[in-house]
């Protein structure tokens, strides 16, 4: 049973590679811009349905009624796998993500997450100060989101 968990596993992390890099020059376009920037967040979020397919997971969404139908609102998730960045791209609406500076430096998804959404060095009270305007700035333009990891703020 261990064995089967471990090729599952390693089974998703493939296809969550392969389907990043795949979708990464739509994401590498998006990042040009800041007017192309929702338009990375929303392959953002057909690339997590497409993912969460592939890999036979199905997700149940509760409590979504009582969401703002326009209008900003800040989502609070706490860490627990790798599968949370998939899982944040199933969030309506154009969300940006505050996530903590060293997604920044991983390879190709680095990048993205910079250009789109929201880093914070924890260390540093001038950056945790920075994200809060950005986020603050985020959240007042139209149907635009923010969304904090617990471990990122």
């Amino acid at each position: 049973m261990k064995a089967l968990k471990i090729l599952y596993t390693a089974y998703a992390l493939l296809v969550f590679i392969l389907t990043f890099l795949l979708l990464f020059p739509l994401f590498l376009l998006a990042a040009s811009s800041q007017k192309r920037a929702s338009f990375g967040r929303r392959v953002n979020q057909h690339w997590a349905r497409v993912y969460f397919s592939l890999i036979g997971k199905t997700v149940q969404r509760e409590g979504w009624e009582q969401l703002p139908k326009k209008g900003p609102a800040v989502f609070i998730a706490n860490h627990f796998s790798y599968l949370d960045i998939a899982m944040m791209g199933l969030l309506p609406g154009d969300v940006v993500f505050v996530g903590k500076s060293g997604i920044g430096k991983l390879p190709f998804f680095g990048y993205y997450f910079k250009k789109l959404h929201i880093a914070v060095d924890r260390e540093s009270l001038r950056s945790r100060a920075e994200v809060m305007r950005r986020a603050q700035r985020a959240c007042s333009r139209a149907a635009r989101s923010s969304s904090f990891r617990k471990e990122a703020s």
